[in-house]
């Protein structure tokens, strides 16, 4: 369900695929406005901890960023 969660949010790209060696790198994400998100793995104590990998553009994708998203969120909830 949270990887499918993931693969449905707006500016994420779930990127796991060990086994071709495919997940996220900063490489990938420079110039970018996309979150990159892989090793997407149940925690193996508690089940409901997830753990994931997560890289962006810092400068793109920094918390001014992030901000400005959930800002337009609460927007849209709001006008709805």
């Amino acid at each position: 369900k949270a990887i499918e969660a993931l693969k449905n949010a707006e500016n994420v790209v779930v990127l796991d695929n060990p086994a071709k060696k495919e997940y996220p790198m900063p490489i990938i994400s420079t110039d970018t406005n996309e979150t990159y998100v892989g090793r997407i793995r149940k925690d193996i104590n508690r089940d409901n901890v997830l753990h994931v990998w997560c890289v962006a553009d810092q400068i793109r994708v920094g918390a001014a960023t992030n901000a400005v998203r959930i800002a337009q969120k609460w927007i849209k909830r709001e006008e709805a």
